[in-house]
């Protein structure tokens, strides 16, 4: 692994050590009370879900003892899901099936494999990302046999699920009751906020353990009101956007063997292909215009699934005054 991939930092917040320690409860009801409890997380993209997931596996990954390979999660990011044995053959290869999801005449023999290999491998958690997918220009009858699906799995595996996706995603629960019915925990992944003093806090806290994390903390001034709110302008205050850019400034000043420094973050986001007349980092702080989510984006359903469109979500738009105070524009 390289310097850059080392310095990867990974904030756990209270949210998300929240949900570390359901991930953990989910196995623990399974392996001690034979208790298959699920669980929803929905949120936008860049909150932090699929990061929670890859991280979650980094600390469980497959081993190997006296009989075998085990693999005590499966994260698979969903890609393909058009039929009911799409999904099962990417369940397949999550697992290492020795056919890769081949050599089965149906579906049913693909189920019966995947509920074998669970077993061998001591499979305890499955945490399905970017289920979204499955809505999306789906028909009914796609999205309810991979509904029945799902449902069948916890039902016969006696194996937790973890369901990761956009807002709409909770479409594929909600339309199956048995499914729906199968969902211990609900949870929706928090958006930062400028117009509400906690989640600007919060926001503020993110920054600090990144900064910290990457060697920045002299370079990046989070006690800087001003700072935060350019920081907040440019990333909208998407988690991954935020990160993004901290890790550009330490890739750049480590490349070039310069000395980290806010100004270098006007440099940095101008690379990125911001004009000079809306990058936050060289506007005058009165010019600066910032944005945040008032609603999740949703999906509109049609009847033909060729009309199917996502719905953006409602945005605020605020400006700031000399004395860093924000308001509200039209």
């Amino acid at each position: 692994m390289n310097q850059f991939a080392e310095k990867e930092p990974y904030i756990l917040s209270p949210d998300l050590k929240y949900l570390r320690e359901k991930f953990d409860e989910l196995r623990r009801h399974k392996k001690d009370f034979n208790t298959a409890n699920c669980m929803m997380i929905t949120g936008e993209s860049g909150s932090g879900k699929s990061e929670l997931a890859k991280r979650y596996l980094q600390i469980y990954p497959s081993y190997q003892d006296q009989t075998g390979t085990k693999q005590p999660i499966l994260h698979l990011e969903i890609k393909m899901a058009n039929t009911v044995k799409d999904v099962l053959v990417s369940l397949l290869v999550g697992i290492n099936d020795p056919q890769m999801g081949n050599g089965a005449r149906n579906s049913s023999e693909l189920f019966t494999r995947f509920v074998r290999l669970s077993k061998v491998i001591e499979l305890e958690l499955i945490i399905l990302d970017e289920v979204q997918v499955i809505i999306e220009r789906r028909s009914e009858k796609v999205i309810s046999g991979i509904g029945d699906l799902f449902k069948d799995l916890i039902k016969e595996t006696g194996i937790p699920i973890v369901f990761m996706g956009m807002p709409w995603a909770r479409y594929l629960i909600d339309s199956n009751p048995q499914l729906n019915g199968r969902i211990a925990i609900r949870h929706t992944m928090p958006i930062f906020k400028v117009s509400e003093q906690k989640k600007f806090e919060d926001f503020a806290s993110l920054v600090k353990g990144l900064t910290k994390s990457y060697g920045l903390s002299n370079a990046i001034d989070t006690s800087n009101k001003e700072l935060l709110l350019r920081l907040f302008a440019f990333s909208k205050g998407n988690v991954r956007q935020i990160s993004r850019l901290l890790r550009s400034l330490f890739i750049f000043c480590t490349i070039n063997s310069k000395q980290p420094n806010s100004r270098l973050l006007a440099d940095i986001v101008e690379s990125l292909g911001y004009p000079e007349a809306i990058n936050p980092f060289k506007q005058n702080i009165t010019d600066v215009v910032i944005e945040e989510n008032l609603t999740e984006s949703d999906f509109l359903f049609s009847h033909r699934s060729k009309g199917n469109s996502i719905i953006a979500p409602e945005i605020a738009r605020f400006r700031i005054t000399k004395d860093l105070k924000i308001y509200s524009i039209v």
